[in-house]
């Protein structure tokens, strides 16, 4: 069982003509998974759950549009002169988490994976080799360069089966439990606390701030100014699991960015949160996102 993988674990695409960055825009849950499955299709005769179940969580586990949030934002970057490198995975996070800085918390646990050591083994490896990727595509930035990086989420924390408060996370998944995973974000009757867009500052373990203050106050300024609902860490933080949070020890100029997936999609509530696996984008919606960011960039 050998994983085909794509001819670029992490892709860069360059929009300008400097030979450093202005800005990079990074999307490490961009990749939606479908090409990465019908490649390996032993994927799902390991799994424990059937293949709509795992084409499921794959779908729900992907960060719709935010992809097309990175390049419309560097497209603007480069229309104001700027140059800008849109740096994206081609695993999907369900698979493989890129925004964990770890193998141990980026390799999902959705296969039951000692009996599956190869498997495993290759995983590991090619983290390490896309982390290598990411540090070497941010150290291309210019000096005075900034750099984001760029999610999306569910429009609401989900509830958790066992009590009635809102958290920011579901369920882990398991094998052979992934519908509950689902269940938890797709299930009308489950929905909490509605999210802002969050610009993560802080690392939570200990309060400590590790972002660009004047970027993420400048973003967040020209977000509320737009009309978006804003916050700062919320619906939580980041902690030293993340890869933004790491990267952010070394590349000062960056900041971490969550929308919530309805602020860009066709659909929005009950029929948002019903298809939340399968959405449609709005590219009106799009720009109003893009827009204020490229205005904090430039």
């Amino acid at each position: 069982m050998e994983l085909t993988l794509p001819k670029q674990l992490v892709q860069k695409t360059i929009y300008g003509t400097a030979s450093k960055p202005d800005v990079i825009l990074l999307c490490l849950h961009g990749n939606d998974g479908s090409e990465f499955m019908r490649a390996n299709p032993f994927l799902y005769d390991i799994a424990d759950d059937s293949p709509e179940t795992l084409d499921r969580f794959i779908k729900l586990e992907h960060d719709f549009g935010s992809s097309e949030l990175a390049h419309t934002t560097a497209q603007s970057v480069e229309s104001s002169g700027g140059t800008a490198h849109v740096v994206e995975a081609n695993i999907p996070r369900a698979i493989l988490d890129l925004g964990r800085f770890s193998s141990e918390h980026a390799i999902r646990p959705i296969f039951i994976y000692a009996e599956l050591n190869h498997l495993l083994t290759q995983l590991k490896q090619l983290h390490s080799e896309a982390m290598q990727s990411i540090q070497e595509a941010l150290g291309e930035l210019k000096s005075d360069g900034k750099w984001l990086d760029i999610h999306t989420m569910s429009p609401h924390n989900p509830i958790f089966f066992d009590e009635k408060l809102s958290a920011p996370d579901a369920l882990t998944p398991a094998p052979g439990r992934l519908h509950q995973y689902i269940d938890e974000y797709l299930l009308p009757g489950r929905t909490g606390t509605r999210r802002p867009i969050n610009v993560a500052t802080h690392v939570s373990e200990n309060d400590t701030l590790v972002y660009d203050y004047e970027l993420s106050k400048k973003i967040l300024k020209r977000l509320r100014t737009a009309g978006f609902g804003c916050e700062y860490n919320a619906p939580h933080a980041m902690n030293m699991t993340i890869t933004a949070a790491n990267l952010l020890d070394v590349h000062r100029r960056g900041t971490l960015l969550d929308f919530p997936k309805d602020s860009i999609s066709k659909e929005e509530g009950l029929q948002c949160i019903e298809r939340l696996h399968q959405l449609t984008l709005d590219k009106r919606k799009l720009l109003g996102c893009t827009t204020p960011i490229a205005a904090a960039l430039c």
